[in-house]
């Protein structure tokens, strides 16, 4: 996802903890869902799409964020 912007990604990581913790948060969360989508954890349909839906609002915040960072701000 982020994936066209590493040095952003980067510069975030390194001086921003908002960002470093909403990362930190979006790694887990895909761990978890590729767990269940690998068959290796066991997760109602239910929960599944919650994760799904909370990765994709962390992502939006971090697209807000790198945004942000193009902006100067």
């Amino acid at each position: 996802m982020f994936e066209n912007d590493v040095a952003t990604v980067k510069a975030l990581l390194n001086n921003n903890v908002n960002f470093r913790r909403l990362h930190t948060k979006h790694t887990d969360l895909n761990v978890a869902i590729d767990a269940v989508n690998a068959g290796e954890r066991s997760m109602d349909q239910l929960t599944l799409e919650t994760l799904k839906k909370r990765k994709l609002r962390v992502a939006d915040e971090m697209q807000d964020l790198i945004r942000a960072h193009h902006a100067g701000g």
